[in-house]
């Protein structure tokens, strides 16, 4: 007979989430870094945002930072286009919705 408190830790170990692959593991932190991007833009202006404060406020050391974007120039380029195509998606709904009530 299996013992009740092995039993249930198996169970809470079989609902866990699955693992997330590599690939949407390296994109959420990418959209991580990105978010905390524009929150440090936000509060502290675009020039005085550095890659230490990003990190720290995304929880993360600055070495990972730059091994996804390798400078802050390619970090703040991949913030804005990221800004833009939320912009062009928010603006084609908007669209969509005025054209389905004229």
């Amino acid at each position: 007979m299996f013992n009740e408190k092995l039993l249930l830790n198996m169970e809470q170990v079989l609902k866990k989430e699955p693992r997330r692959s590599r690939a949407a593991q390296r994109a959420f932190r990418r959209q991580q870094l990105i978010d905390s991007t524009i929150h440090c833009i936000d509060r502290l202006g675009f020039s005085d945002t550095t890659l230490a404060q990003v990190a720290a406020h995304a929880g993360v050391s600055q070495g990972i930072v730059i091994h996804h974007f390798r400078r802050k120039d390619i970090l703040f380029q991949e913030t804005l286009r990221f800004m833009v195509n939320e912009y062009r998606q928010a603006w084609a709904e908007a669209e969509a919705q005025a054209a389905d009530n004229p």
